[in-house]
């Protein structure tokens, strides 16, 4: 079995109907994730240095992570490559379907969970496959990035051809 995006998943149930779709798209190509998220998802700051930070900002009109790197809490580098990767700084889909109010967070649950049972093993998943398997530390890591990057430069490509249909529709 192929993998099939969530979008097409919600598609062909009938949750949602195209221009659904193509809004929450649109709305997901459209906003960033804020940069602060990325550092704290790769763990280079924890939730309380953030909050620390962000109370630093308030007092001294700066950006939070200038703070951070001037503070020594992360380097210019580790910023760097939190940001590299312009197709991480973008919402999930159900969460763009949320807050575009095709789906409830209850609806949204569910329905992951029930495109996660009905798709073919996903990036978590691989775990298990390396339980007993020397080096795990190592090599668990590396193929789940591998997984993420690719779903994510795949999601990238979808996007990109979603829009050239549509340039092409509109002419």
């Amino acid at each position: 079995m192929s993998e099939k995006f969530f979008g097409q998943f919600l598609l062909e149930r009938g949750v949602i109907r195209r221009d659904g779709l193509l809004d929450a798209l649109e709305h997901q190509a459209a906003i960033p994730i804020p940069i602060c998220a990325l550092v704290l998802d790769r763990g280079l700051l924890t939730e309380r240095q953030i909050e620390e930070l962000d109370s630093e900002r308030v007092r001294s009109a700066r950006k939070p992570l200038e703070i951070a790197i001037r503070g020594r809490m992360l380097t210019f580098q580790q910023l760097e490559e939190a940001t590299q990767n312009p197709a991480e700084r973008r919402l999930f889909l159900a969460e763009a379907l949320m807050r575009r109010g095709w789906l409830s967070l209850a609806q949204a649950r569910r329905l992951l969970r029930e495109h996660r049972q009905e798709c073919p093993p996903h990036v978590s998943d691989l775990d298990a496959l390396f339980q007993n398997m020397e080096q795990r530390e190592v090599i668990v890591p590396f193929v789940r990035t591998t997984a993420e990057l690719f779903l994510r430069y795949a999601r990238q490509v979808l996007k990109v051809l979603s829009a050239a249909v549509k340039a092409r529709r509109a002419r």
